[in-house]
This record gives structure tokens, sequence and C-alpha cells, in this order.
């Protein structure tokens, strides 16, 4: 389509109203949140930090594991 008018601005509004009555606005439709599944990463990372196969080098602080693993829930761990 093509659209007249004094200025450029104004030719382009005529054209796009012309486009409009040609093609109808799409309808809105809601759009679904897509919903993520949790991967057994969290487990795995909590399985794993805790399992008894590190060597006394590697253990971790027990106050720095339980955050970890408050993180991994989602659980939020204050200590007062």
């Amino acid at each position: 389509t093509t659209g007249t008018g004094s200025t450029k601005h104004a030719a382009k509004q005529i054209a796009a109203e012309q486009m409009l009555e040609i093609l109808p606005l799409p309808s809105e439709m809601d759009k679904q949140k897509h919903i993520r599944k949790h991967s057994n990463q969290h487990k795995k990372f909590i399985e794993q930090k805790g399992s008894v196969s590190y060597s006394l080098t590697e253990q971790i602080n027990p106050i720095t594991r339980l955050y970890q693993i408050g993180r991994a829930r989602d659980i939020k761990i204050e200590f007062n």
C-alpha cells in the first residue's frame, strides 16, 4: 500500500491505516509461561558434595555446606 500526504510522516501514517484495513491486528493471546522443570542437578550437587569419597583435605566447612544445600533447595538459612 502507498500513502500520499503533505509530509513523509503523514504519508506513512496513511499507508499504515490502509494496511490495518487490509490486515487486521492479531488477537492478543495470553502467552503461557514456559514452566521449567528442575533438573536433577541440584540433587546431584548435594549428593556429590556430601559423599564420603572425599578425602580429608577436600572436606568442606559444615556451615558452607549448609548454605550450599539451602541454595540448592531454595531455603534461606540465617544464623542469629
